[in-house]
């Protein structure tokens, strides 16, 4: 239960997360991060804390976008994340399909590209700038469809909101409805290569 969003912009994904651990009955304000950032990619994760952790140790394939970076994702990152969660055994099986554990989904920025990992690790990638995971996804899709159509400055040029402005009105909007959402937020641009803040 959580929120996590990403923003696509011209120098790369600008991503946020919030802090709280929650079971549906109890929640409080995590400390350590919902996210992990390794090598060419940036991930954050919502359900799982076992998952986002292993994350943050794993080595992932280096990052080769031919012909696509659809098909890097779909033939050598997904089958290399897929068995390290397996090997690291927090996976479930249902009707022999491998699934992660707690139905967690993870939000991927890499060169500047954006998708949802989902719990059957299908990959989603939205035809649009942003997304969401995670218990406050549906307000922060909405808040974000509104401030994207209104508020950019290619929209609104002397009244526009910064991506990590809209990212974070995203985030309120969701911690506002969804009672998996708390304070403090995360927020980062994950640069894509080529650009001058690449590291």
């Amino acid at each position: 239960m959580t929120c996590a969003i990403g923003l696509i912009t011209e120098h790369g994904v600008v991503m946020g997360t919030d802090s709280c651990s929650s079971d549906g009955f109890y929640r409080n304000i995590a400390t350590q991060p919902k996210y992990a950032v390794r090598g060419d990619y940036c991930i954050m994760g919502c359900g799982s804390w076992r998952i986002v952790q292993l994350l943050q140790a794993w080595q992932p394939p280096e990052y080769k976008p031919v012909p696509s970076a659809y098909q890097h994702l779909i033939e050598t990152f997904i089958p290399a994340l897929r068995a390290m969660i397996i090997e690291a055994g927090a996976i479930k099986v249902t009707d022999q399909r491998y699934l992660m554990e707690n139905d967690t989904s993870l939000l991927l920025s890499v060169d500047g590209q954006l998708c949802v990992v989902h719990s059957d690790f299908q990959i989603n990638m939205r035809a649009g700038p942003y997304d969401a995971i995670g218990s406050g996804m549906y307000h922060a899709l909405g808040c974000l469809r509104t401030l994207c159509t209104h508020y950019t400055r290619e929209v609104s040029p002397t009244d526009y909101m910064t991506p990590e402005r809209i990212v974070f009105e995203a985030l309120e909007c969701a911690e506002h409805f969804a009672a998996g959402v708390m304070k403090p937020f995360t927020i980062m641009t994950h640069y894509k290569k080529g650009t001058s803040a690449y590291a």
